[in-house]
């Protein structure tokens, strides 16, 4: 039998996924379906025996090691909410919040579990790795109107975080002196290219090397991800890729010796992998390239299907619900699209060899197989990313192997300097593509109802299969096709629907409002934030809008801080006062009414008061009224969806 370890990590991560997205509630139900299964299959596929057995073994397993994690770990850390704990461990992650306040994050023990919680503490001397005792109480992380806070950290394997001041005491020194070195270096080199490209270019390149998106703007990061390069962000196969080309290819000019050259390419690229901060799309990156490598070691071909399958074991043996993380998730559909169905489609066609199409096919290929997880974990599909990574990508691959230089001549002097103003300068027109391919009309497919979620997953695959099945030409005319369908289904929904709808956020002792109608949406911003204001167009993008209509502020702007802050700029922008008035900025004053998507909109004292096809709302800061019912927004949860014309 071949293909033995893809069946086997296949098999793993199906289990581990289905356990994880159910969160343990059916394992047994899992188990004892798989099981039923397998006794049928193993009756009934007689020629198959050894690849059932290795299948319904590996899937039991993985139910049941994930079943033995939630019930050692993470219910006994969900058990702790709102209770004081003292963690033990290593300083894994370190920031200045304030003069006199850190957020420091702990990988450690709690009670003999492990875990890893963030805390703030005091000002201290700690530093990178260093052996703390950490005291202070803790509370369950949970979803808020703002973001998705447990969604996001459970795949992770965190499940507390601190609340309020903690007490930090240094226990014993450094606990890898070697690690705390890189992350100090890897520190230098962020600050290094963001100062000498200071602005949106710097912020790009520290992220791409970097995997720090810290520097990136909220409306540069959507715009990334809508045109479909945003991948390029995380510090991943891509870069682990280039690094052992680059490291091989300059090897080979000295040493002949082609097993040499793979020994040392491997070391080379489990360092870059410890430079990055060993993420779990690095490791697993480092752990194909080893494989690949490896197999020239001993004589044997590589295959893309048994590395893959060989690190879904690796990666979520110690931490199982790494299999519903969206990075993991997206990392190995984009490798396996790239790594084998290209192949599958090349070789049905007459003609052999390298063609010019290849590229294109393999990125279209990553689209359509990644589409559904894009669906579920993001709410769209970006299907300008093939455009895109055609024409961006080769760009954004020149200035990472520039970076790359600059991480070898150690970020000083003038040979640095020169080498990330380059790479500056390829980022220009690939940040100039992004914002204007992201707001096409037709560049993003929003999966914003069941329906529209539904075509996208039972559509995906189909290209793939016309070109697996007949060629390269059958699969260009399909996914031209099916692209089709998804934009007609998309904007039939958006446009039928004639719903206003209003959506709550809470945010401290205000809130924002996002009203939507159509495609078309405003935003009331009582004296929020930006992060609120993030969240804020977050809810539209979700719902379809590409149309801000108009902003409405009661704190003061500046163009900046929109153009920064909404990746789509508002046609109109009302507010009480300004810090630099924005273009096409008005002033409006206490009881002034503007007429804005068919509403009469008037700003009162702490709010805005709504009419609108004889229906009244109140939108303030701590409720908001609709046709005389009161909603109370202090509970901090998310309000969403009033129909305007059934009242509900």
């Amino acid at each position: 039998m071949t293909r033995k370890l893809a069946w086997a990590g296949l098999s793993f991560w199906a289990g581990l996924a289905l356990s994880a997205t159910f969160r343990s509630r059916y394992d047994l139900v899992f188990a004892a379906g798989a099981a039923g299964l397998a006794v049928v299959a193993f009756a009934s596929l007689k020629g198959h025996r050894s690849r059932t057995a290795v299948c319904f073994v590996s899937f039991i397993c993985a139910v049941a090691l994930n079943l033995a994690y939630t019930k050692t770990v993470y219910e006994r850390l969900v058990s702790l909410d709102g209770k004081t704990v003292t963690v033990t461990g290593t300083v894994r992650d370190i920031s200045h919040v304030s003069s006199d306040t850190d957020r420091i994050t702990v990988r450690g023990k709690v009670g003999g579990i492990p875990a890893e919680i963030a805390f703030l503490v005091p000002r201290s001397e700690a530093d990178y790795y260093d052996r703390v005792e950490v005291t202070g109480k803790v509370e369950r992380i949970s979803n808020t109107a703002l973001f998705d806070s447990e969604d996001y950290y459970y795949p992770k394997g965190v499940f507390l975080t601190g609340k309020g001041r903690a007490e930090l005491t240094l226990t014993g020194g450094c606990a890898h002196p070697l690690l705390r070195g890189i992350r100090r270096y890897r520190d230098r080199l962020f600050e290094r290219i963001n100062e000498i490209a200071p602005g949106k270019e710097g912020a790009f390149l520290s992220a791409m090397l970097c995997g720090d998106k810290s520097e990136l703007t909220p409306a540069m990061k959507t715009a990334s991800y809508r045109s479909g390069i945003g991948h390029i962000f995380a510090v991943s196969g891509t870069h682990a890729v280039i690094a052992a080309s680059l490291f091989s290819g300059v090897l080979s000019i000295f040493i002949r010796n082609r097993r040499r050259v793979d020994i040392l390419t491997i070391a080379e690229v489990w360092a870059f992998a410890v430079f990055a901060g060993l993420s779990v799309t690095v490791v697993r990156a480092a752990v194909m390239v080893s494989v690949t490598r490896g197999g020239f070691l001993f004589g044997r071909k590589s295959d893309t299907a048994n590395s893959l399958g060989l690190c879904a074991l690796i990666l979520t043996l110690a931490s199982p619900y790494t299999a519903i993380d969206p990075s993991f998730v997206l990392s190995f559909l984009s490798v396996f699209a790239i790594g084998v169905l290209p192949e599958l489609i090349k070789s049905r066609n007459e003609e052999k060899g390298s063609e010019p199409g290849s590229y294109a096919v393999a990125c279209a290929c990553v689209m359509f197989f990644t589409a559904p997880a894009a669906a579920v974990f993001f709410g769209g599909v970006s299907v300008a990313c093939v455009l895109s990574n055609i024409l961006l990508v080769p760009l954004c691959t020149a200035a990472l192997q520039l970076c790359l230089l600059v991480v070898l001549t150690g970020g000083a002097g003038y040979l640095s300097a020169v080498l990330i103003r380059s790479a500056a300068w390829l980022i220009k027109p690939v940040l100039a593509s992004c914002s204007l391919i992201a707001k096409l009309p037709y560049s993003y497919v929003t999966a914003s109802a069941p329906a529209l979620l539904a075509v996208i997953c039972a559509l995906a695959l189909v290209p793939v299969a016309v070109g697996i099945r007949y060629g390269r030409r059958p699969f260009a005319a399909c996914s031209a096709a099916v692209v089709c369908i998804w934009l007609i289904a998309a904007n039939s929904l958006r446009l039928s629907d004639k719903r206003l709808r209003i959506a709550a956020l809470p945010a401290g002792k205000s809130a924002v409002y996002v009203v939507t109608l159509g495609n078309s949406a405003l935003v009331i911003d009582l004296a929020s934030t930006d992060k609120s204001l993030s969240a804020a167009e977050n809810v539209l993008l979700d719902r379809g809008c590409d149309r801000l209509t108009a902003a409405f502020f009661l704190r003061p702007v500046t163009e900046g801080q929109l153009e920064d802050t909404l990746f789509f700029e508002p046609e109109t922008v009302f507010a009480n006062e300004y810090d630099g008035a924005p273009d096409g900025a008005v002033i409006l004053d206490e009881g002034g009414s503007v007429s804005v998507m068919g509403a009469e909109i008037t700003y009162e004292n702490n709010g805005f008061r709504l009419l609108c096809d004889g229906h009244e709302f109140f939108l303030g800061k701590s409720s908001m009224t609709l046709d005389n019912k009161t909603y109370d927004l202090s509970s901090g949860e998310e309000l969403i969806g009033y129909d305007l014309y059934s009242g509900s």
